[in-house]
């Protein structure tokens, strides 16, 4: 995540490997919540976002990012990774990358050198 945005606008880079590519953060964790990813904005939610913390797994997941973040509610943390995204970056990209990743991403494969292998 933080790779591509340091190489914005950097013309000295000879290449860039991006192991593994995240080009949107926000949305792909959004994409995993199901239904609750549309009331990420609404605050009276947090009690939904809060029973996800029922789930150790979830627990585990979530509340060391909470703290990073230093949020305190789920739903404050997963509206919050809304702004961590390279889409207006990615386009000041000059140096040929490799973008490794294992699912789909959302990045078009014509912008600035961005492969993505499987």
């Amino acid at each position: 995540m933080i790779a591509p945005r340091g190489a914005a606008g950097e013309d000295r880079l000879a290449a860039m490997i991006v192991d593994p590519g995240q080009f949107d953060t926000g949305p792909a964790l959004l994409d995993r919540l199901g239904p609750l990813k549309d009331d990420v904005h609404d605050p009276a939610a947090d009690e939904m976002f809060q029973r996800l913390l029922e789930q150790p797994g979830m627990r585990a997941l979530f509340e060391p990012r909470m703290a990073t973040h230093g949020v305190s509610t789920v739903r404050a943390y997963c509206e919050d990774m809304l702004r961590y995204t390279n889409a207006e970056t990615v386009t000041q990209i000059t140096c040929p990358t490799l973008v490794t990743t294992t699912r789909p991403m959302s990045c078009p494969p014509d912008r600035a050198g961005y492969f993505t292998t499987a």
